[in-house]
């Protein structure tokens, strides 16, 4: 599939741009900084909402906050609102020797488990329950790869148990669908990148006052007919 080849393109670009942002900030606090820069044993994860910006043009020039949501506790947790998508709470494990939030991409939907990464869903218009469009997200840790559904990876801070920054690239496709004897037809070769989320990119954690339910827009909702998989 070329788009996955175009975007593996712009995430090592994307990354470059994280790396040389982080460069001008202040010096990271964490004398060990690398790829994990995680939790020590008995940290328990901050759960809550946090924000992360992603791009949202191909030149990774213009960009949007998210706001995410994380909740649970022993080490079972689930994260909504990725993409701004409703309907979508995916299943994660947290390690505290780790320092990692970890999701394959599983989602409890009409009772049943599926698999968000590598499909596209359609989305469904919460008014007159059309579905006009579909999304697919794509999740892969080595930009140059042409894998679309590797595990997303979330790393912590060591000392806090907040979420610190991603481990994983993360790709929204958004594609004109129907449903033709209620079954999902999309038309993939017109599909458009609408949001990427890059290795290294920080989340922070937000107040009370700026949370999730405070500020979030009418997210686009998961319409409930089966998925039809990324051509690759």
């Amino acid at each position: 599939m070329k788009k996955i080849f175009y975007f593996a393109t712009l995430a090592f670009l994307a990354m470059g741009m994280v790396a040389c942002d982080k460069d001008n900030d202040e010096p990271n606090p964490d004398p060990n900084p690398g790829p994990n820069p995680g939790g020590g044993d008995g940290v328990e994860l901050v759960t809550g909402d946090y924000e992360v910006s992603m791009y949202t043009d191909a030149e990774g020039t213009a960009s949007e906050d998210l706001m995410l949501k994380v909740s649970g506790q022993n080490g079972a947790y689930t994260l909504e609102n990725l993409f701004n998508i409703g309907g979508i709470s995916l299943i994660c494990t947290y390690s505290a020797t780790d320092g990692t939030l970890t999701t394959d991409g599983s989602f409890e939907v009409s009772g049943q488990t599926s698999q968000v990464f590598g499909y596209y869903w359609g989305l469904e218009n919460s008014q007159t329950g059309e579905v006009s469009q579909a999304f697919a997200i794509l999740s892969f840790i080595d930009p140059q790869a042409s894998a679309v559904a590797d595990p997303m990876i979330i790393y912590t801070n060591k000392e806090t148990g907040e979420l610190a920054e991603f481990g994983s690239n993360l790709m929204l496709l958004l594609a004109p669908a129907s449903l033709q004897n209620n079954q999902l037809v999309v038309d993939e070769d017109n599909a458009q990148i609408a949001g990427v989320i890059v290795t290294g990119m920080p989340l922070s954690r937000v107040s009370a006052t700026t949370s999730l339910s405070s500020v979030l827009r009418a997210p686009m909702t998961i319409a409930p007919v089966a998925p039809v998989k990324v051509n690759r």
